[in-house]
């Protein structure tokens, strides 16, 4: 034990004992840490662990003569192992480490891994590289893994590499592709959780010296590259299509991929978007991202949004809306921050209430344009009072027509009158062709028009009998 703080507990062949500083544990030993505790363990060929507080790590094997094997459990855990442990051949991996859905295996690197269970869901595995190279895999529910350091390197052949500055994660919950293609993690984020040395506490919180960064000194990952390598995300010279956008950002405890924002530059330097202003989340000092009040990241893939019905709903008046928002594809960069998303249903509940009873799934992107309006909204505000006057009272939330917001549908028919061209609101809902969708025999367009342009509905029927 290097290092060690509140509560850690060893137990080896069924004896429990509480830790100390400067304590040996052997290998197949269990170490348990509780709340705002962890533990620091230098292994005989100088590699290191540290245990992050809630956690749990069993060392199933570690020895002079083959390959170990380290359990992470629950819990988070940063890790340097040394490139000559073992002395072993460069065929194979010298070190492994499984937790309950993914196994990886290193030859000699730096990294975080990271296994979250919320209740009522599978565990979720996040891996963060900060250097080197390991291969890494998911282990599907059910199958048994050999511990056979051969039948191991194997099973990591069909698996995937990632690379120092790469970020991945095995969401079980996603039994459709669990494992997250590995991608370059935002240099915000990145750099957080390298100067991160326990996993899951601050510098500060643990009491320890700050990490060396991987940036130079005084500068920050925001403007890590000169302006004439910058591009912005809508640039044609982009990185490969469908593919997970580099810079992106990591949720660690879900695996949910955010991608940079719109209008984030790319940097032909470390080859990532970087945010130049507000980027798509923020990140705590640990590199964990933060979630605005109101909201929480689903190990399902969404962005719940929890409100309380407005008081002039009178039906749902005092009941707790629930919305989920699906995160924009990581290919494609995201038109509005998460935290702006809450923001609007926070200062506007009846439009939580609108999308639930619509029962259409929304993404953060076809939602973005209510941000922009919110936005524009504020900005312009009611002007300041003159002196000696009564400040003016703020000005209520703009209110949201969810029909111009609808999810893609394919029209049938795209048949209307063009003498109602020229209504703004449904020139608007025409030219924006993921906004309406067109039947035929559901009656007159003027009626029809008349009876949706002044309403939330979700679908407006547009007929042809006209």
């Amino acid at each position: 034990m290097k290092l060690i703080r509140g509560e850690v507990v060893s137990i080896e062949a069924g004896k429990q004992s509480t830790l100390k500083f400067g304590d040996w544990v052997s290998s197949g030993a269990v170490i348990k840490t509780a709340d705002k505790s962890f533990v620091k363990l230098i292994f005989l060929d100088k590699s290191s662990i540290n245990i992050g507080p809630n956690s749990q790590m069993n060392i199933e094997k570690f020895s002079g003569s083959e390959a170990g094997l380290i359990n992470v459990v629950k819990g988070m855990i940063r890790s340097q192992v040394t490139k000559d442990h073992l002395q072993r051949s460069k065929e194979g991996s010298k070190l492994f480490i499984k937790t309950p859905n993914a196994v990886m295996g290193i030859r000699g690197t730096e990294f975080t891994v990271g296994v979250s269970q919320k209740p009522g869901f599978e565990p979720v595995t996040s891996v963060v590289m900060i250097e080197g190279e390991v291969k890494f895999n998911d282990i599907p529910k059910g199958q048994e893994l050999s511990q056979n350091p051969a039948d191991m390197d194997r099973f990591l052949k069909d698996g995937v590499a990632v690379h120092g500055g790469e970020a991945t994660a095995v969401n079980s919950n996603n039994p459709g592709q669990p494992l997250v293609e590995p991608f370059k993690l935002s240099l915000e984020q990145l750099n957080k959780v390298e100067k991160t040395e326990i996993p899951g506490m601050t510098s500060a919180e643990a009491k320890t010296e700050n990490h060396k960064s991987i940036l130079p000194t005084g500068l920050e990952a925001t403007v890590v590259a000169s302006k004439p390598d910058l591009k912005e995300t809508n640039s044609p010279e982009k990185p490969e299509p469908n593919k997970t956008l580099p810079g992106s950002m990591m949720d660690l405890a879900t695996g949910i991929v955010l991608p940079p924002k719109e209008g984030a530059q790319y940097d032909a330097v470390t080859g990532t978007f970087v945010s130049t202003g507000n980027a798509v989340a923020k990140v705590n000092p640990d590199g964990s991202l933060v979630t605005p009040p109101g909201m929480e990241f689903s190990p399902k893939g969404k962005i719940i949004i929890t409100v309380e019905a407005p008081e002039s709903d009178t039906q749902n008046k005092g009941k707790v809306v629930q919305v989920e928002i699906t995160p924009p594809p990581a290919s494609q960069p995201s038109k509005a921050s998460v935290e702006a998303i809450g923001q609007v249903f926070q200062q506007n509940p009846q439009l939580a209430v609108q999308v639930v009873q619509s029962g259409n799934a929304f993404t953060l992107n076809q939602l973005a344009p209510v941000v922009a309006v919110a936005a524009a909204s504020q900005v312009q505000g009611p002007k300041p009072a003159s002196e000696g006057q009564v400040q003016a009272a703020p000005s209520p939330a703009p209110a949201i027509n969810l029909a111009t917001i609808q999810p893609p549908t394919t029209p049938v028919n795209e048949v209307y009158n063009p003498q109602f061209v020229g209504n703004q609101g449904l020139s608007d809902l025409v030219n924006n062709s993921t906004s309406y969708n067109a039947q035929t025999g559901t009656g007159t367009s003027s009626q029809i028009i008349q009876q949706n342009m002044n309403t939330t509905d979700v679908n407006i029927s547009i007929g042809v009998g006209d």
